[in-house]
């Protein structure tokens, strides 16, 4: 069982980074996660032949610089030893799922934002997306809150079509390390009778070996056959305001695919709250979790 957890936090140097490193920060306090901050510069081929090899790495230094002191700041002028930082160049999107699939990482945590360009440091909906699906770790998407009262409700959303062990694995591990509620929901896609669908059969099973584990379960199955599934859930997350959701992408296995499906891109860039998105089948010292809490 691995025993050191490492988190990648991909970070500009201004303050639009400081919610993604908030968020770090809290998973540090609660599991001890080792944060790496890394800064990406982008690669000019135009600028590799009219800059002289000296000036590129003292412009480099600068910066590595710049994104010290913010860190340094951050932590009130002393960086403590379990964080790291590293400046790679690239592009932007290549260089931090490389990096992160390359050493190991367990969790990537990234800000989102709406706009399809890239200002400020804030990633683009498809920047989220190729990120997301190109990499083997879990993938935090934060908007404009990460979880400063700390993680009390997680909402999880369970498709009867798809495989749910690991999901909710996830669930059960945040669940008892935090003390967490944890809030099922399924979706119904025919009109029929609710106690008798497999949607109610399944949110059933897992609410019943939550609660024989001691842990606050809810379970509620929505009718969607009239509406997208994706409508309904976000309906919900405003509705109960959860700290986290999470949810897995459409894939079953790493692959050349690299879209995340439908209902994983409308709630991944609609909700205000943290999504923790997830690659099902697919196996890295992150998801051995579940047996690090069990031994605490």
């Amino acid at each position: 069982m691995a025993k050191l957890y490492k988190v990648l936090v991909p970070l500009p140097v201004d303050k639009s980074g400081l919610i993604a490193l908030n968020q770090a920060e809290y998973f540090h306090k609660v599991i001890k996660l080792n944060i790496t901050v890394l800064h990406i510069l982008p690669k000019s081929k135009l600028l590799d032949k009219v800059i002289k090899p000296t000036d590129d790495q003292k412009a480099n230094k600068e910066i590595y610089k710049s994104l010290e002191f913010f860190v340094q700041t951050f932590y009130k002028n002393s960086i403590p030893d379990y964080i790291d930082i590293k400046i790679i160049d690239g592009d932007l999107v290549e260089s931090i799922v490389n990096y992160a699939n390359t050493n190991n990482y367990d969790l990537i945590i990234i800000r989102k934002s709406e706009r399809r360009d890239n200002l400020f440091g804030i990633f683009s909906q498809n920047d989220a997306d190729r990120i997301i699906a190109g990499s083997y770790c879990p993938v935090i998407t934060i908007k404009d809150n990460w979880t400063e009262n700390g993680i009390n409700k997680i909402l999880l959303p369970i498709d009867i079509t798809q495989k749910t062990d690991k999901k909710v694995a996830w669930a059960y591990s945040f669940a008892k390390k935090l003390n967490a509620k944890v809030e099922i929901v399924s979706a119904l896609n025919a009109p029929i009778e609710i106690q008798t669908s497999k949607a109610y059969q399944k949110a059933k099973e897992i609410k019943d070996c939550f609660t024989e584990h001691n842990i606050d379960c809810t379970f509620d199955i929505f009718e969607a056959f009239k509406d997208e599934p994706h409508q309904k859930v976000l309906e919900i997350i405003k509705e109960r305001n959860p700290d986290i959701i999470m949810i897995m992408t459409h894939r079953e296995n790493y692959s050349f695919d690299k879209t995340i499906g439908k209902f994983a891109t409308e709630i991944i860039h609609t909700s205000e709250v943290p999504i923790f998105t997830f690659i099902p089948d697919y196996d890295t010292f992150f998801t051995n979790l579940l047996g690090l809490f069990k031994n605490e």
